[in-house]
């Protein structure tokens, strides 16, 4: 067994590793792998949330000591070599988004949930599925296109603090978008590949969906958004070509 700290900003995460798990937990006071077998047991009052896809990933909001968490569990369906390596080596998906979120919060920023437990699974070198503990995000998400106008600038300036952070959406509907007491947040990301990519898709979601012009624009936007216009063409092209 493996255990060692890592210092994210002035956070401790600790790491434990076997060969069938890696561990992560947040320092903070709080022992989240005592409060996950508690969960796993039914010692805990859990809600299952609505619309999630329970093949997939399965959510529950649950109440600790007066303070709302969200549990989930992440069956990992992609099993490609390269993916595999990736997450062997550097860590997967989720603890790269625990590191981030906490050097986010340490830089003054609470644009993302926080992460504070992540135990990934592992069958040989390969990553079955994932057990989190996350901050729930309190607010509620965008309704609509008329409450997306009344908080366009907003929803603007959290896109460009989100990337500002190293982070993506890759995911950019009204669900991921909570109108929260503090302003606009982010849930649910999805940046799990080349993130100058996934910021792009961003903007172009934005524009796209909310005639939202997101500036300064990421790296390589204008290659990219050429790309998607010749795409479209091509489709176009291709829809009209006679029979």
């Amino acid at each position: 067994m493996l255990f060692s700290l890592l210092l994210v900003s002035f956070v401790n995460i600790s790491q434990q590793h076997t060969r069938q798990h890696r561990t992560y937990q947040a320092e903070n006071g709080i022992d989240y792998v005592n409060l996950w077998q508690q969960f796993e047991q039914g010692k805990l009052s859990a809600q299952l949330l609505a619309g999630a896809n329970v093949q997939r990933n399965q959510v529950s909001l649950v109440t600790y000591q007066g303070q709302k968490y969200i549990f989930k569990t992440s069956i990992n369906d992609d099993n490609r070599l390269k993916k595999r390596i990736e997450d062997w080596v550097h860590g997967t998906f989720y603890v790269y988004c625990m590191k981030r979120g906490w050097q986010a919060h340490h830089n003054g920023s609470n644009i993302a949930p926080l992460i504070y437990l992540v135990i990934d699974h592992y069958s040989g070198k390969r990553l079955t599925h994932s057990h989190l503990i996350a901050e729930y995000v309190d607010g509620h998400s965008l309704r609509n296109t008329i409450e997306v106008e009344q908080h366009g600038e907003a929803i603007k300036q959290a896109i460009v603090e989100l990337h500002q952070h190293k982070m993506a959406s890759a995911d950019l509907h009204l669900g991921n978008l909570i109108v929260s007491p503090t302003g606009i947040r982010f849930i649910d990301l999805s940046d799990r590949d080349w993130l100058c990519v996934a910021q792009c898709k961003d903007v172009m979601s934005a524009k796209r969906k909310w005639n939202l012009d997101v500036s300064p624009k990421p790296r390589f936007f204008y290659l990219l958004s050429s790309k998607e216009r010749l795409r479209l063409w091509l489709r176009t092209l291709r829809s009209n070509k006679p029979i």
